[in-house]
């Protein structure tokens, strides 16, 4: 067996398929998964496909074969211990093929059902069934896609081919119930797509090529539906980007293992890589961001400068020509940051990183975010457009939520506790880090107020004064004066309205909200200290939080792109 893989960002395939295959009919669905996987190539060339297929006989054998020859990886997760699942491979030429498989894949044993034992499990019978339930939903939940051989008929077998296509399409599963965020109920649901190569069980007309179906759609073409295209462009581009500054992440990204019994868990080490990537980028793309909107702001004030210092003194004629150069400048700024995607690449970089960081931290803790029937992060950002889904793709394909895990630490909740929670006086975890965060957006906050109100006034007493005294002042006084007098409300103004851009405000009541959810957290983990099933309630309610909260931000970022200044044309 394969240990864990190193974390990769992929395009990942799950398999559910029909045991018996028609012979005559394996030639027609051998080429028309070819051409499915090849497809996929050409429109992702730089998106890995792996296929999570748990090599059943007939259909899974079929596409795993062809997968393999295709160079493609496979994850097999097995619904059972490996001695026990091998009792289904009943002929032993089908046996050796899937041992043959087996070497050539990656393997990882799903956990018992609830209710089930190893003893339970043994015979034919619910309790089997229930497994193989379980893995249908595993293959659905853990892929972007699911290429179903199906023969089309909506037979509900626990774990069959026709079940597992009704649990991609609409999260139902018989013999499985799961719990679904009731305020989603109403959103898209963006994780129901199947490529369905028709595949019949008694003396029918196999379909020439397949086509694609979704909850509420039939596609009858092989090219992918346009929007689920773009999610796994995005998924792609954060691939590429990874891969570029691979050298400089690795020697200044931020890892969230800080303990040394955490680096014996490869699904810690997998959500750290991602996790590290998505944090440095989404630092990079920041730096571009702030400095963009800082220029193009001061370009703005320079502006108003120049048409107001021209206003009084015409013939300062530099000035004209000034305003256009700066103008320009600032539009090709603007443009520029739309071109290269920097604000969009920004807030979502830090949007996965911090759901990576929740991911990182139940994983660590042993809390399950896998229910049986969706993952609790499946409802980060369903309120989102639909371009969003990437983030929860990355987050859906690293870690092993859903697996057996014997290299978790022992440990482990205390240390998700030290290091995700952490303490504000010592400055540690996200308690330290909200504690002084908080402290320094209020303060800055405080600055930009009283810097409006300065001028504010500064305004009003210099139309005073100008009142009182402007007839026995020389042109020049007076010219000073009218100039400041609309130089200090342009600057105010601007520089509110870079602090709207930024979302300083809300920003800062949204920190002040997190840095008392993990105080709560905090007090409330200490207090359960010998209670551990309480502490995961708490970083499983902590983690909930954080997840909306980061959808809360990425939203109000996204009300203010770049590209909505003054100066967009």
């Amino acid at each position: 067996m394969t240990s864990l893989r190193d974390g990769n960002i992929c395009l990942k395939i799950g398999v559910t398929a029909h045991r018996d295959l028609s012979h005559a009919d394996e030639e027609s669905i051998t080429r028309q998964t070819r051409e499915f996987f090849a497809s996929l190539q050409h429109m992702f060339p730089d998106l890995p496909l792996v296929v999570v297929n748990p090599l059943a006989t007939g259909g899974d054998t079929l596409v795993a074969q062809v997968a393999i020859n295709m160079g493609l990886s496979l994850e097999v997760p097995l619904p059972m211990p490996l001695t026990e699942y091998q009792e289904d491979f009943v002929d032993p030429h089908s046996l050796e093929v899937f041992q043959a498989l087996l070497r050539q894949s990656l393997v990882f044993e799903l956990p018992l059902a609830q209710g089930n034992s190893l003893e339970s499990i043994r015979e034919q019978g619910d309790a089997r069934n229930l497994q193989y339930a379980q893995l249908g939903t595993y293959v659905a939940s853990h892929s972007h896609i699911v290429l179903a051989l199906w023969d089309g008929k909506d037979v509900y077998k626990p774990g069959g081919t026709g079940s597992v296509v009704n649990f991609q399409l609409h999260d139902e599963m018989s013999g499985i119930t799961g719990e679904h965020g009731v305020d989603h109920l109403l959103a898209d649901k963006e994780s129901d797509l199947i490529y369905h190569i028709h595949c019949p069980r008694a003396e029918e007309e196999t379909r020439d090529r397949g086509r694609w179906l979704s909850n509420e759609s039939v596609f009858e073409c092989v090219e992918m539906p346009e929007r689920y295209r773009a999610p796994f462009l995005h998924l792609q581009d954060f691939r590429l980007d990874g891969l570029k500054y691979q050298s400089a992440i690795k020697s200044s990204g931020i890892s969230l293992i800080e303990h040394r019994d955490m680096r014996s868990d490869p699904n810690l080490k997998e959500i750290d890589n991602a996790h590290q990537t998505a944090d440095w980028l989404a630092i990079r793309y920041r730096g571009f961001v702030e400095r963009e909107l800082f220029f193009t702001h001061v370009l703005a004030v320079l502006m108003g400068a120049s048409f107001i210092i021209y206003s009084e003194y015409v013939e300062f004629s530099i000035l004209l020509p000034a305003f256009l150069f700066f103008f320009f400048v600032a539009l090709f700024l603007n443009k520029m940051a739309g071109h290269f995607q920097w604000h969009r690449k920004y807030l979502d970089n830090r949007a996965l990183a911090e759901g990576l960081r929740v991911q990182f931290y139940w994983t660590l803790a042993g809390i399950e975010d896998y229910n049986g029937a969706a993952f609790t992060y499946d409802n980060m950002m369903q309120k989102q457009d639909m371009e969003l889904v990437w983030i929860r793709h990355v987050m859906r394909s690293v870690g092993g939520s859903g697996r057996v895990n014997p290299d978790r630490a022992s440990n482990g909740l205390e240390l998700a506790i030290d290091n995700w929670i952490g303490d504000a006086e010592a400055e540690t975890g996200q308690l330290g880090y909200y504690d002084s965060a908080s402290l320094h957006r209020e303060k800055k906050l405080k600055r930009n107020e009283f810097y409006g109100t300065f001028t504010l006034w500064v305004g009003i007493f210099i139309a005073l004064l100008l009142l009182a005294i402007g007839s026995i002042l020389d042109d020049t006084a007076t010219n000073i004066l009218f100039i400041l007098m609309g130089l200090l409300p342009l600057t105010a103004g601007i520089r509110q309205a870079y602090a709207y851009k930024k979302a300083d405000k809300e920003l800062t009541k949204q920190y002040q909200f997190m840095h008392k959810t993990f105080s709560n957290a905090q007090r409330q983990s200490l207090a359960a200290k010998s209670d551990p099933v309480m502490q995961e309630k708490v970083l499983r309610a902590l983690g909930e939080a954080c997840l909306e909260e980061h959808s809360e931000w990425i939203l109000i970022h996204r009300e203010r792109p770049l590209e909505h200044s003054g100066l967009h044309a």
